[in-house]
C-alpha cells in the first residue's frame, strides 16, 4: 500500500515540478533518508530479537528511541552546518532556515519511524506497519496538491516531510500503546540486552547501510555527476523499478521474524520464500514493463524518451537482486554475519561502484552494469548457501551414525 500511494505521489511530483526541482528533492529525501540510517545503530534487529522476553518492553523502546533520535539529530546537525554546499542555490535566509528545518526534522522523523516498523513487526502486528507506510504515503500524495501554489521543490518537501512527521506521532502515541502490552510511558536503561550492540545491533548495522546504499547514496552521486535533470531521471526510473523489488522482496522481513523464532523450520520456509519472491518479480515486473508506455506520459516527456530502457533493464535486474536479498536474509537467520557483508559489499557497494563509472556513457550503460553484477553475486550466495547446506546434511548424517554405532 504505502509502496503504491508513493508511486503516485512522485508521479504527481514528476507531473507538476520541473525535473530539476524533482531531482533537488529526490537528493534531500535520499540525504535524510542516509542519515536516518545512520542513527539507527543496528537497533531494530536488537528490538526484533529481544523485545517479546524483555521484562520492561515499554522502557526498552525508549531507550531505543532516545539512542536512535539523539544521533539522528547530532548528524543532522552536522548536516545542516555544512548545508551552503549542498544547496548552492539557496538565494535568502528564510529559504535556508527552512531548508535547514527540514534536515534536521526529517531524518530523526524516520529514524523514529523505523523503529516503530521494527516493533510492530516483533509483535507480529504487521497490520500496523501497512497502515502506518500506507497512511504516510496516502497523506504525502493528499498534501502535495495543498502545498502546489508554493512550487515545486518546496512542494514535494513540505509534503513528504509533514506526512512523515504527523504519521511517526500518531504511531508512536496511538500505535505503540495498542502492540505493547501494558504499555507505559517510562524510560530505564536498568535490563538492556548484554551485548546486545556488539552481537547483534553492531554487525547488522553495517550489513543496513550497505542494503539501503544504493537507494540512498545513487540520488545524491547522480544528481552531483550528472545533473539535476539527469538525477530526476534516474529517480524516477529507479523508484518504479525498486517498487517491484521492495513488493517482491517484503517476504524478508517475515521469513527473518519466522527464521529467527522457528530455526527448525527453514528447510521447508525458504524453497517457499523463494518462489514467492521470484513469482511476484516476475508478474509485477512485467505488468509495469507493459504499462509503462502508457504511464511514463503522465510523468512528463522527458522521462518516456530517456527513461524507458532504463527502467526495462532494472526491471530484469530485480530478478537476481531479489534472489540475492532473500538468501542474504538466510545467512543473517544462520548468523553468517560475515558472509552478510560480503555479500552486500559485492552486490550493492561493487554494484553502486558500477553505476558510478559507467555514468558517463549514460544511465542504459549503468543499468547494464548493474544487472551484470546483480547477476554474479546471487550465483554465488546460492552456491555458497548449497554448499554449506549439503556440508551440514553431511554432517549430520556422520553424527547420527556416530551415535547409532556407540549405542550398538
Amino acid at each position: 500500500m504505502g509502496t503504491g500511494f508513493g508511486f503516485f505521489f512522485w508521479m504527481m511530483a514528476a507531473h507538476m515540478a520541473i525535473p530539476d526541482d524533482v531531482g533537488r528533492s529526490s537528493a534531500l529525501i535520499s540525504a535524510a533518508s542516509l542519515i536516518a540510517s545512520l542513527a539507527q545503530m543496528g537497533l531494530g534487529y536488537v528490538i526484533l530479537r529481544y523485545l517479546r522476553q524483555h521484562p520492561n518492553p515499554s522502557s526498552f523502546i525508549h531507550a531505543s528511541m532516545v539512542i536512535s533520535g539523539f544521533l539522528a539529530v547530532v548528524l543532522a546537525g552536522g548536516a545542516f552546518m555544512t548545508m551552503d554546499q549542498w544547496f548552492p542555490h539557496l538565494n535568502n535566509d528564510s529559504d535556508r532556515w527552512l531548508i535547514g528545518s527540514i534536515v534536521v526534522i526529517l531524518p530523526t522523523s524516520l529514524a523514529l519511524s523505523q523503529l516503530v516498523h521494527w516493533v510492530f513487526l516483533a509483535q507480529q502486528r504487521l497490520t500496523f506497519s501497512l497502515l502506518k507506510q500506507g497512511g504516510q504515503a496516502g497523506l504525502a500524495l493528499i498534501l502535495i496538491l495543498c502545498f502546489q501554489p508554493m512550487g515545486g521543490f518546496w512542494a514535494i518537501m513540505l509534503a513528504y516531510t509533514t506526512a512523515v512527521v504527523i504519521v511517526t506521532a500518531v504511531s508512536i502515541g496511538l500505535g505503540l500503546p495498542k502492540v505493547i502490552p501494558q504499555y507505559q510511558r517510562t524510560l530505564s536503561w536498568k535490563h538492556w540486552p548484554q551485548h546486545a550492540l556488539v552481537n547483534d545491533a553492531f554487525p547488522n548495522y553495517l550489513a543496513d547501510q550497505l542494503q539501503r546504499l544504493p537507494d540512498m547514496l545513487l540520488p545524491l552521486v547522480v544528481v552531483h555527476q550528472a545533473g539535476a535533470q539527469r538525477g530526476a531521471i534516474f529517480f524516477i526510473m529507479w523508484s518504479l523499478g525498486s517498487s517491484i523489488s521492495a513488493w517482491a522482496s517484503s517476504t524478508a522481513d517475515s521469513f527473518l521474524r519466522e527464521g529467527m523464532y522457528h530455526p527448525d523450520h527453514l528447510t521447508n520456509l525458504v524453497p517457499r520464500v523463494l518462489m514467492t519472491g521470484f513469482g511476484l518479480t516476475l508478474g509485477l515486473g512485467s505488468i509495469l514493463a507493459l504499462i509503462s508506455p502508457i504511464l511514463l506520459p503522465w510523468y512528463g516527456p522527458t522521462y518516456t524518451t530517456n527513461g524507458y530502457p532504463f527502467l526495462l533493464v532494472l526491471l530484469l535486474s530485480n530478478i537476481p537482486w531479489v534472489g540475492t536479498t532473500l538468501l542474504i536474509t538466510l545467512l543473517r537467520i544462520q548468523e553468517r554475519r560475515v558472509a552478510v557483508l560480503v555479500s552486500l559489499v559485492m552486490s550493492n557497494g561493487f554494484g553502486s561502484i558500477v553505476i558510478m563509472l559507467l555514468l558517463p556513457y549514460g544511465l542504459l550503460a549503468a543499468g547494464w552494469g548493474w544487472f551484470g553484477v546483480q547477476v554474479a553475486v546471487v550465483l554465488g550466495i546460492g552456491s555458497y548457501s548449497y554448499q554449506t547446506r549439503h556440508m551440514h546434511n553431511k554432517r549430520s548424517r556422520s553424527d547420527k551414525a556416530l551415535v547409532a554405532e556407540i549405542e550398538r
